[in-house]
């Protein structure tokens, strides 16, 4: 009798450990959204990536601060910017009309990285490479295709203090400072009018929003040698479905028998004031002309949101991130 007790409790046991195996395993083949703690500088990162975006939702920002001043109490609030920047991978140039101060209140910051690639036929492809990273990619350093490659990036930084309110001073919808920036990995052949574009579909803006487009210049001359700098001009405005839409010519290179101006690394970068009151998506488009003849109109739909540029494929080039989420931290 006890034999048999033993065996049916030993029995027991090993079912009993074969269905917490095989739960544990069942787990862990579930995908599932990656999310981390870096216990070095508190901050809790969220990877949203895929094979077209990196993707990433930063939180307890104001942890991350507390544990900075905590090892230096003598840290500024322009020292505490810099960590955040340093830390999160922010070119401060991205930050272009914002209020940096922002990041040091900030609830959420998420922020989404896309190589974009046309060919020679305007199709495009994005994948999911940082702008560092996207440097270094083989089809540039090899000089192949057409010159069709370019980095994006959008930041996204909730903060309480950009919250709507009514006159009653009732909430009405979360507020949402957000970058963003495009920069030529290779040097496009064509200068003529170019058209920068972003929406959502469950947020809204405003007129709070501006564009500027920055080249690195290098002037030479017989007088002056060589000299370096940078050069930027703000870019005209226009809306569409609410949105607005910016467009600038690319600056052309000069040159003369006494002197000469080449431009590089042109980017564009756009800032903007959403507000929502749930979850969104967003996105941003950038329609480069190819041809003289003829010009571009945009149209955008919010309920995708999707963006459109009109006219032959073959008078320009559309460099298009895909959406991605941006989900917003309750006050």
């Amino acid at each position: 009798m006890k034999n048999n007790i033993m065996s049916k409790r030993v029995l027991a046991s090993g079912l009993l450990l074969l269905f917490l195996l095989t739960a544990s395993l069942i787990v862990l083949l579930i995908p599932s959204r990656q999310v981390y703690a870096e216990t070095s500088d508190m901050l809790i990162v969220e990877d949203m990536s895929d094979d077209y975006a990196i993707t990433k939702r930063y939180t307890n920002i104001q942890g991350f601060l507390n544990l900075k001043k905590s090892r230096s109490r003598s840290i500024s609030k322009e020292g505490q910017v810099n960590a955040l920047c340093d830390t999160l991978y922010i070119d401060r140039e991205e930050l272009f009309g914002m209020d940096e101060s922002v990041l040091l209140t900030a609830q959420s910051i998420t922020i989404s990285d896309t190589l974009m690639v046309t060919d020679e036929d305007g199709n495009l492809n994005t994948l999911a490479i940082n702008y560092e990273s996207a440097r270094d990619f083989s089809d540039i350093t090899g000089d192949n295709g057409n010159g069709g490659y370019m980095a994006g990036r959008i930041i996204v930084i909730q903060d309480s203090s950009h919250n709507k309110y009514n006159s009653q001073n009732k909430f009405v919808a979360y507020g949402f400072e957000c970058s963003f920036t495009m920069r030529w990995l290779k040097k496009p052949t064509y200068t003529m009018k170019d058209y920068f574009t972003f929406c959502s579909d469950n947020a809204y803006t405003e007129e709070d929003s501006e564009c500027t487009l920055t080249a690195d210049v290098r002037s030479e001359s017989s007088s002056m040698g060589v000299e370096r700098f940078t050069r930027s001009i703000g870019a005209g405005k226009s809306y569409s479905s609410g949105w607005p839409v910016f467009h600038f010519n690319l600056f052309d290179d000069v040159y003369s028998s006494t002197n000469s101006l080449t431009y590089s690394n042109q980017r564009i970068s756009a800032r903007a004031r959403l507000y929502s009151t749930s979850n969104f998506r967003i996105r941003m488009a950038y329609a480069h002309k190819q041809l003289v003849a003829g010009d571009l109109s945009v149209s955008i739909s919010t309920s995708g949101p999707s963006i459109s540029f009109s006219g032959l494929k073959s008078s320009r080039r559309v460099y298009e991130t895909p959406n991605f989420d941006v989900g917003f931290v309750p006050n």
